[in-house]
């Protein structure tokens, strides 16, 4: 389906089910975030990795105005090559919020994310880029 007229769920929650669960332990902490990984996986080449990272909002006094606050996801999946060569794909989740925002606002904002992360309507988009 076309990104125009997709159809997401307002109010709906998401829950992820089957698969099997996998352990990200804490490995870094770093200035504004911490870094968690699968250490499980023995060839640190190949570990799946995430960078998770937040910006709390700042109030300005002269304008009497805050900020967006930002919290970021990068998701690492290293595949390494035949010929040795390794590659690191990864993804990005981004969302600003604002403190004005109640808490159930800003938890529809994730799952509205997770709708489109997920969603058969996004899957042209997702797989190649398709913006039609």
């Amino acid at each position: 389906m076309p990104l125009k007229g997709a159809v997401l769920s307002e109010g709906a929650t998401m829950t992820p089910s089957g698969g099997t669960s996998v352990t990200y332990n804490s490995v870094v902490s770093t200035g504004p975030g911490v870094v968690t990984a699968v250490t499980s996986v023995a060839d640190s080449r190949v570990r799946p990795s995430t960078i998770h990272t937040a910006k709390a909002p700042v109030y300005n006094s002269t304008s009497k105005k805050f900020s967006k606050g930002v919290s970021k996801i990068y998701h690492k999946r290293p595949k390494l090559d035949t010929d040795g060569t390794l590659y690191t794909p990864g993804y990005r989740l981004e969302v600003e919020d604002h403190p004005l925002q109640s808490a159930a606002e800003r938890a529809a904002m994730w799952e509205h994310l997770a709708m489109v992360a997920t969603d058969a309507d996004y899957a042209s988009f997702r797989t190649g880029g398709s913006l039609d």
